[in-house]
C-alpha cells in the first residue's frame, strides 16, 4: 500500500516528461533515491516506514507545482534530444531510401555509377546506362540506331540497311550493311550482286566491293575441293597432315567475270573494309569505360564486329591464283601474268586494312597461297628473276610468322605467372605470348582492376544487407515500442555513442580490409581472384558477420548498463565455455582462409581443387550457421513478452541511425573511392583493359607488331 503511494506519486511528478521516456526515468529514479533517503531520515528519527512515508509526502508540497518544476527544468533538455533526433530522422531516413536506390539498381548496372559516386568525372555516357538512361544521358534516336540498328525490322541486314538509309553518304555505313548481307547465307547472287554495284558507285575507289563480287562469280564457275596431305617434318621428323586445295572450273563465263573483278579491284587505290570504324562508332556512341564491366561489354562489342570478309579474302586467293596457273597451262600467258603481278598489291591492300589479330593470320595465310602459286607462274613464263624475288619476299613474311609462333610456344607463361596475371589476361596471354614485354607492376594492374570490380560489387550488397537490417529495426522498435504500450519513443542512443559504434563497428573494419588488401603478401591478392577466391570469398564474408556482431556487442552493453541504471528489467545472457570455443574457431578459421592465399601451401590449380572446395564448404556452414543463429536469436526475443519490450525497443531503436549512417557513409565516401579507383586502374592497364577501341591493348599490340612486319618485309628493292 505504501509502495503504490510512493509510485503513484512518482508517476504523477514525471507525467509531464512522456514525451521522452528515457529523461522521465532518468528524473524519476533521482526522485525516487530523494524519497527514499528523507524515508529513512524519518523512520531513524522513530517513526514507522508507514508513517515516514506519509511525513515525507507530505512534507514534498503541491503535486502540480513541483512537477511543472521538474518539466521546465528539464524542458530545453527534452526539447534539444527532440528536436535532434527529429531533425536526424528527417535527414537520415530519405537519405538512406536514396542511397539504398542506387545501391539496388547499380549493383545491377542500371545507373550511371560516375553520376552519382564519382564527383571528378562526372560522366553521362556510360554504357550501363545508355538504354534507360535512369539519371543521366539519353542515346539519341541516331546514337541507338547506329549502337543496334532499327530493331523494327526483321533481319539483320536490314537492320543496319536503316543505318545507311538514315546517312547515305557515308561510306562506313554503306560497307557495313554490305558486310552484313555478305553475312546472310539466305541473300541470293544476284541481290548481292546489284546492291555490290550500287556501293561501287558510291564508292568507287574500294576494292572491297569488287572482291565481294569476285566471291561470288568464283562460287558459280567453280567449286574448292581439298585433299589432306601427309608429309614428314624436317625439325622433328614426326609425321604430320596438312591440307591442299584444288580449283575444279565448272563454269567458264563466270571464271572470267571473277577475273575481271579480281584485277579491276586490286587497280584501286585501296581496299577498305570499314568493320573496324564502325566498331569504333558504336563504341564512340557508349563512350570510355571506367569499369571493367562496361569494358567487357565493349569488349564483347568489338569481338561480334563483323568480319565475313575475310573468307571471302582467302577464298579469292585460294581460286584466282590457281585458276591463273591453269589459264597459263592453257596459253592464256597474258591474263596468268596479270593475275600474278597483283599479288603484293593485293596483299598490302587487305594488310593495310587489318586491325585484330584474326586479320594478321589471315593475311599471313594468304601469303603461304601465294607462295605455292605465284612464283611457279613466273618460273613457266620464264621470269625466273621476278619468281625469286617475290618467292623470297613471301618466305621472308611466312618464316617470320612461323617464328612468332614458335616463340609463343617456346616462351610459354609459367603458372605461377598465370597466377599473377588478372583472369582475362590469363586466358589470352597464353595465344599472344608477349608477357616479358611487361614488368611486373603493370602486370599487377589488370589484376587489381579485377579486385577493384568485385569490391565494386561487395560494397553495394553490404549496403544492401545493412539497408534490409534497417528496416528490420525499424519494424522491430515500433513492434516493442506498442508491446510495451508506451507512447514515448524508446530510449535514444546518444550522439557520442553514435560516433564511437560507426568507428568502431563500420569505419575500421572496412578500413582494414583496404589496408590488407593492399599488401600482396597476405590475403591472396597478390594473385588473380580465380586463384585467391576462397581468400577473397572470406575476407568478405568475415566482414558481413564482423560488422553487425561488433554493432550488437556494442549496443547490447550499452543498452543494458543503461537499462540497469533507469532500473528498467532486461535478459540475462549466459555466456558458456562451448559458445566461446565456437566463436574462437569460428572466426579463426575466418582469419585463416582470409589471410594466407592456397598458393602459399600448393603449388598447382589441381593440388588445390580440394583446398578451395574444403575451404568454401568450411565458410559456407560457418557464416550460414552465423546467420541463422542470429535470425533465430532475434524470433526467440520477439516471444519473451512484455517484460524486456523497453530492453528489446531500445537496442532496435539504436540500430536505427547508425545503419543509417553506414549506408550514407558507404555510399558518399567508400563506393566513390571504389569507383575512382576502378577507372584509375583502368587508364594505367595496357594489357586487357581501358582501350575497347583496339579490342583489347596486347592485342592490338601484337597486331600491329605483326603488321609491321609483314609490309617491312614486303618492301625488298627491286633490281
Amino acid at each position: 500500500m505504501n509502495s503504490e503511494k510512493l509510485d503513484k506519486l512518482l508517476d504523477n511528478l514525471t507525467s509531464g516528461l512522456d514525451s521522452d521516456l528515457e529523461v522521465k526515468l532518468d528524473v524519476r529514479n533521482e526522485l525516487q533515491a530523494h524519497l527514499e533517503d528523507k524515508i529513512a531520515a524519518g523512520e531513524e528519527s522513530g517513526l514507522s516506514e508507514a508513517e515516514s512515508i506519509e511525513q515525507t509526502i507530505k512534507n514534498f508540497g503541491d503535486t502540480i507545482a513541483v512537477s511543472d518544476g521538474l518539466i521546465e527544468a528539464n524542458f530545453a533538455r527534452m526539447k534539444f534530444k527532440a528536436r535532434l533526433y527529429k531533425t536526424a530522422m528527417i535527414l537520415i531516413i530519405p537519405s538512406v531510401i536514396f542511397c539504398a536506390f542506387i545501391s539496388f539498381a547499380s549493383f545491377f548496372d542500371k545507373l550511371v555509377p560516375n553520376f552519382f559516386f564519382s564527383p571528378l568525372t562526372m560522366r553521362l555516357n556510360s554504357p550501363a546506362n545508355s538504354e534507360n538512361g535512369w539519371f543521366g544521358r539519353k542515346l539519341s534516336r541516331d546514337e541507338k540506331l547506329i549502337l543496334d540498328g532499327d530493331k523494327s525490322r526483321k533481319t539483320r541486314h536490314d537492320q543496319q540497311k536503316a543505318i545507311w538509309e538514315r546517312f547515305p553518304e557515308n561510306k562506313v555505313f554503306l560497307a557495313n550493311y554490305i558486310l552484313s548481307l555478305q553475312n546472310d547465307n539466305k541473300i541470293s547472287n544476284n541481290t548481292m550482286l546489284e546492291e555490290l554495284q550500287k556501293a561501287k558507285e558510291i564508292d568507287p575507289e574500294n576494292a572491297l566491293y569488287n572482291y565481294f563480287a569476285t566471291s561470288i562469280y568464283l562460287r558459280k564457275g567453280s567449286t574448292i575441293e581439298s585433299k589432306r596431305i601427309s608429309y614428314k617434318d624436317k625439325k622433328t621428323g614426326s609425321v604430320k597432315h596438312k591440307d591442299e586445295y584444288f580449283i575444279k572450273i565448272t563454269d567458264r563465263k563466270y571464271m572470267d567475270l571473277a577475273v575481271k573483278e579480281y584485277l579491276s579491284g586490286a587497280k584501286k587505290k585501296y581496299y577498305h573494309s570499314y568493320a573496324f570504324e564502325m566498331m569504333n562508332r558504336r563504341l564512340d556512341v557508349l563512350g570510355t569505360p571506367d569499369s571493367m564491366t562496361d569494358n567487357i561489354r565493349q569488349i564483347s562489342i568489338s569481338a561480334s564486329t563483323l568480319l565475313p570478309q575475310l573468307n571471302v579474302l582467302r577464298s579469292i586467293s585460294r581460286g584466282i591464283w590457281q585458276y591463273a596457273g591453269t589459264l597459263q597451262k592453257e596459253g592464256h600467258q597474258d591474263i596468268a601474268l596479270k593475275i600474278a603481278n597483283s599479288w603484293e598489291k593485293y596483299v598490302r591492300q587487305i594488310t593495310d586494312d587489318s586491325h585484330c589479330l584474326i586479320e594478321m593470320l589471315v593475311d599471313a595465310a594468304v601469303i603461304e597461297i601465294a607462295l605455292k602459286n605465284i612464283p611457279e607462274i613466273y618460273n613457266r613464263a620464264g621470269k625466273k628473276e621476278e619468281a625469286e624475288q617475290d618467292a623470297a619476299k613471301m618466305k621472308r613474311v611466312t618464316e617470320k610468322m612461323r617464328e612468332w609462333r614458335e616463340s609463343i610456344k617456346r616462351n610459354g607463361i609459367g603458372k605461377e605467372e598465370l597466377a599473377k596475371i588478372g583472369v582475362l589476361g590469363a586466358l589470352t596471354l597464353p595465344a599472344l605470348g608477349g608477357i616479358k614485354d611487361y614488368t611486373e607492376k603493370e602486370i599487377a594492374v589488370s589484376r587489381k582492376i579485377e579486385y577493384a570490380a568485385f569490391d565494386n560489387k561487395a560494397i553495394l550488397v553490404l549496403n544492401i544487407v545493412l539497408f534490409i537490417t534497417m528496416i528490420a529495426a525499424i519494424i522491430s522498435s515500433f513492434y516493442w515500442r506498442r508491446l510495451a504500450d508506451r507512447k514515448a519513443l524508446l530510449l535514444t542512443p546518444n550522439i557520442k555513442f553514435v560516433g564511437k559504434l560507426f568507428l568502431a563497428g563500420i569505419v575500421i573494419p572496412i578500413a582494414l580490409y583496404f589496408t590488407v588488401s593492399q599488401f600482396e603478401n597476405i590475403g591472396g591478392h597478390g594473385y588473380n581472384i580465380g586463384y585467391s577466391f576462397m581468400n577473397y570469398a572470406a575476407q568478405w564474408l568475415l566482414l558481413f558477420v564482423v560488422i553487425p556482431v561488433i554493432i550488437y556487442s556494442l549496443i547490447r552493453k550499452k543498452t543494458s548498463q543503461r537499462c540497469i541504471d533507469l532500473e528498467v528489467e532486461t535478459p540475462e545472457y549466459k555466456k558458456t565455455k562451448i559458445s566461446l570455443i565456437v566463436k574462437i574457431l569460428f572466426l579463426a578459421a575466418f582469419l585463416f582462409f582470409a589471410l594466407f592465399p592456397a598458393k602459399i601451401f600448393f603449388t598447382s590449380w589441381q593440388t588445390m581443387a580440394p583446398y578451395n572446395v574444403t575451404a568454401g564448404v568450411i565458410l559456407a556452414t560457418a557464416f550460414i550457421t552465423a546467420t541463422v543463429h542470429g535470425i533465430f536469436c532475434f524470433i526467440v526475443s520477439l516471444y519473451k513478452g512484455k517484460k524486456y519490450a523497453l530492453y528489446y525497443g531500445a537496442v532496435s531503436r539504436m540500430f536505427i541511425p547508425l545503419l543509417g549512417l553506414a549506408i550514407i557513409f558507404i555510399t558518399v565516401a567508400v563506393k566513390p573511392y571504389l569507383v575512382w579507383r576502378e577507372a584509375n586502374l583502368m587508364k594505367q592497364d595496357k594489357i586487357i583493359y581501358g582501350h575497347p577501341k583496339t579490342f583489347t591493348p596486347v592485342e592490338y599490340k601484337v597486331t600491329m607488331k605483326l603488321k609491321k612486319m609483314i609490309l617491312d618485309n614486303l618492301n625488298n628493292p627491286e633490281k
